[in-house]
């Protein structure tokens, strides 16, 4: 069988691997660090372990599902068994499930200076799901663009529902990307029985690498794939005439062959390798991926807090949604296994992640903050939020009595302006203006390359765990079908929302392509009566038909 070479062993570059040594292809990955899962991994500290960011699973993660649901983790259990529901309650919202989210608190009318201001809100958004996709790509408008923000209560709900909720970059996703995001994310079935028929939101039952990319790529390496750590891609030899890779070249001077190649990276990885590259950067699609990095790169900044006594209340997750980053927690000692709360020596572990949004209590954006600036006005801004400036210990005491101390991802350092980035420009990606149409496709012009990563152009413009999974699974499939070979099933995500607004969404592509621009809620209106009139007359005439 062919042998395939796979650039990143992140969640794409598992997948992709996972798909192919079953149906016998000879599979090496090669990975610069020395730990799996990318951006999703978690990192063992002296104190805990650290994640990049927060993570949630929802609904439509089909491939993730499928692929962890057959990988054996302990006690005949599967990876899968270590997505657990999300815990029931919060600090303020006592018995409901998940984080407050946008539509709650932020878009509550109490908060707005009238009630115009708020049916302006609302009249966008369900103007948006009813807009066709070529209407939503129009002028590739952001979504904060597309909301246009007349007033604060306004501003606030636009920033929350892009950046904490769907985790992208508040100002610059796309409308399409959000629609399409959202849509996808919070309004798709679950194609699975059992584990996810009762809820629709999920975490880990502990960190990320030790329960679910630790055991997967255990499982890869009894199957056959054989990974290279600590093993940088320099250099794609490129044969320009035959229109073939050749081979790759490693950090250590090796140069390695392989009958094809799929690059599973960050945009900011596949930008630096095949900018190295000439005859690469005159292929049109390859010149164009090496601009995501430009416009796609998003700020993300995490870390873990630590607490010696349980809270009373107890913490699940939220949403520091008063505070000017809105910083969003997970209490990780509320859903990981005891084993994991004991290494930490801690009573409580929060994980919170805040993105760039708005000048923090320091006046300062997050990236022009250093490294301890963005720590200290983190956990002051959790300090005066609702959600856990009152909070108690059993014994009585404020929680912050009891705060024993931090982790931060170990790659955020200074750089020489004195500002917080990371040393190996290692960012989210976000599908922000410009970005649709610089991601590639599965399938390149070079005969045998092929992108799987979260950067691929696939069905869904979202960028999320379960995307990287199926876009893996997507060039699994591309190469499979290149041998004629039995190739995987890679679920899609219509979600029920599609199928249910494409009416609606068909009369505002014919109306949109005429060049008229209208208000798709008066359009929705008319078409029902239109039809109910209709199903009158035909239900009339079938009667008298009968009665004839």
């Amino acid at each position: 069988m062919p042998k395939i070479i796979i650039i990143g062993a992140g969640i794409s570059g598992l997948s992709c691997a996972y798909d192919l040594i079953s149906r016998g292809y000879e599979v090496e990955i090669y990975e610069r660090g020395d730990t799996f899962g990318g951006q999703a991994k978690s990192l063992r500290t002296n104190k805990c372990f650290v994640p990049y960011a927060w993570r949630i699973w929802t609904n439509y993660y089909y491939n993730f599902l499928d692929i962890t649901g057959n990988i054996p983790f302990e006690n005949g259990k599967t990876v899968r068994d270590n997505i657990v529901p999300i815990p029931k309650y919060t600090h303020e919202l006592q018995n409901k499930n998940g984080r407050q989210v946008s539509g709650g608190t932020t878009l509550d009318p109490k908060n707005f200076n009238s009630r115009s201001d708020y049916y302006r809100v609302w009249n966008k958004l369900l103007n948006m799901f009813l807009f066709s996709d070529k209407r939503l790509r129009e002028n590739d408008i952001t979504f904060y663009d597309y909301i246009d923000p007349k007033d604060k209560p306004t501003e606030d709900f636009a920033m929350e529902f892009v950046g904490p909720i769907i985790g992208m970059e508040a100002k610059k996703a796309t409308l399409f990307c959000i629609t399409k995001g959202w849509e996808v994310t919070y309004l798709s079935r679950s194609i699975h029985t059992g584990l996810f028929d009762q809820s629709q939101i999920y975490v880990a039952n502990g960190p990320y690498s030790e329960v679910i990319f630790n055991p997967w790529v255990k499982y890869l390496v009894e199957q056959g794939v054989t990974i290279h750590t600590n093993a940088e891609i320099t250099y794609i030899n490129y044969d320009k005439i035959a229109k073939k890779i050749v081979s790759i070249d490693t950090v250590d001077q090796k140069s390695i062959s392989a009958d094809d190649f799929i690059i599973c990276m960050d945009q900011s990885s596949i930008s630096k390798l095949i900018n190295t590259n000439k005859d690469l950067m005159d292929i049109e699609m390859l010149k164009k991926s090496t601009e995501l990095s430009t416009y796609g790169n998003e700020m993300y900044f995490g870390m873990v807090l630590h607490f010696s006594e349980k809270f009373d209340p107890p913490l699940g997750t939220g949403c520091a949604q008063t505070q000017p980053w809105k910083v969003v927690i997970e209490n990780f000692s509320a859903s990981w296994g005891k084993k994991y709360i004991e290494h930490c020596k801690s009573e409580e572990i929060i994980q919170a992640s805040c993105l760039d949004l708005y000048p923090g209590l320091n006046g300062k954006m997050l990236h022009e903050c250093s490294v301890e600036e963005a720590i200290q006005e983190t956990i002051e801004q959790l300090r005066r939020s609702k959600l856990m400036k009152d909070l108690k210990t059993t014994s009585g005491k404020s929680i912050w009595e009891v705060f024993t101390g931090y982790d931060i991802w170990p790659e955020w350092i200074n750089g020489k302006d004195g500002k917080i980035t990371n040393k190996n420009n290692f960012y989210k990606f976000s599908i922000n203006k410009n970005c649709w149409d610089l991601m590639p496709s599965t399938k390149t012009p070079v005969k045998n390359l092929f992108f799987g990563s979260v950067i691929t152009k696939t069905e869904v413009p979202m960028v999320s765990m379960e995307i990287a999974c199926s876009n893996g699974r997507h060039a699994a499939k591309a190469i499979c079908e290149k041998y004629q070979t039995s190739s995987p099933h890679v679920y899609k995500h219509p979600g029920f929302l599609p199928k249910i607004l494409a009416p609606y969404r068909g009369m505002d592509w014919v109306l949109f392509s005429m060049g008229i621009r209208s208000n798709m809620i008066v359009v929705f209106i008319l078409m029902n009566i239109l039809f109910i009139i209709m199903l009158i007359l035909l239900i009339r005439g079938i009667y008298r038909q009968f009665k004839g």
